[in-house]
């Protein structure tokens, strides 16, 4: 009877020590996708960026001519030049950088103070249940990898017995559950939020069916 590929436990083992170990931004992340019901993997949000100094200065009333602008101060016809962080005005010495352009009238909109109230609220609210969501896909990725080694040093006594009842018996036990572990661990690894969600919340029998539709994605 062929052996199962060890390599592979060993490779689900291994993943243990980087799990979680995220910048808050991307717990940030997690926490927007929590609440919006994005998907994981390369269905993630943005994290935010610096503002876009050409929208900016389209916004402050600068015309686009090709890579330059006309100044909207001065009038001069494709006289501003720019890179990704400033601007200049080569007629009337017009110059600043992003913040300059966002405190430029109609561009930026100070928002009332309740309102940022309100929306750090509900992005602590969003952080914290993507730090629960991600502890709980630890903690469960930490059991299944415990059972896998208890499993590869299962085969492994098995093959030093050598043929016997009980080692075909523990050999068998082997076959049955590595399969189904292996899927767990990676639905809990790669699968989406939604469906981490729904296996983490759900019946044995809803996380039978996110198995069984995962096998089914997979073939």
């Amino acid at each position: 009877m062929p052996g199962l590929p060890r390599l592979a436990v060993v490779a689900l083992d291994s993943q243990c020590a980087d799990l979680c170990n995220l910048p808050s931004a991307r717990i940030a992340e997690f926490g927007t996708e929590l609440v919006l019901g994005k998907r994981g993997g390369d269905e993630t949000v943005n994290a935010p960026t610096q503002p876009d100094i050409v929208a900016l200065l389209e916004q402050a009333g600068a015309r686009p001519r090709g890579t330059r602008h006309d100044c909207p101060k001065c009038g001069g016809f494709r006289t501003v030049t720019h890179s990704e962080e400033a601007f200049y005005c080569h007629r009337c010495q017009w110059k600043g950088n992003v913040v300059t352009l966002m405190k430029e009238p109609g561009v930026y909109r100070r928002i009332p103070k309740a309102e940022y109230l309100r929306q750090m609220e509900a992005r602590k609210r969003a952080e914290s249940q993507a730090r629960n969501f991600l502890a709980a896909c630890r903690s469960e990725r930490l059991r299944i990898a415990e059972a896998l080694r208890e499993l590869g040093r299962l085969e492994l006594l098995a093959y030093q017995a050598g043929p016997s009842e009980e080692a075909w018996g523990a050999l068998a036990l082997v076959y049955q559950q590595q399969p189904r572990l292996a899927a767990e661990y990676a639905l809990l690894s790669e699968g989406s939020i939604p469906t981490r969600r729904r296996w983490l919340e759900g019946s044995p029998e809803v996380r039978e069916r996110l198995i069984a539709d995962s096998d089914d994605g997979d073939g």
